[in-house]
């Protein structure tokens, strides 16, 4: 799945996620789950990351030790390697 059809997934859940009040609970928390699981998919996705000197995490923004990992020890985002 790419980014743009995981973005597309995760505004359809949250407008149709504005309806969810009139159903019961366990339908609002299948909503909240869906959309938590897609937002966590898109940090698989592996980006390049930001900076030259000082390396950031395209996911979380914040600086990451190793940049020879393919993910950021901080937030799990897949980091794609130069």
């Amino acid at each position: 799945m790419d980014i743009e059809k995981i973005e597309r997934a995760i505004q359809t859940l949250k407008s149709r996620s504005k309806h969810v009040a009139s159903m019961n609970l366990d339908a609002q928390l299948a909503y909240k789950l869906a959309i938590d699981a897609l937002e966590d998919s898109k940090k698989q996705i592996p980006k390049k990351p930001i900076g030259n000197a000082m390396r950031y995490c395209p996911h979380c923004e914040k600086v990451f030790v190793n940049s020879n990992n393919d993910y950021c020890h901080r937030c799990g985002g897949a980091i794609e390697q130069e």
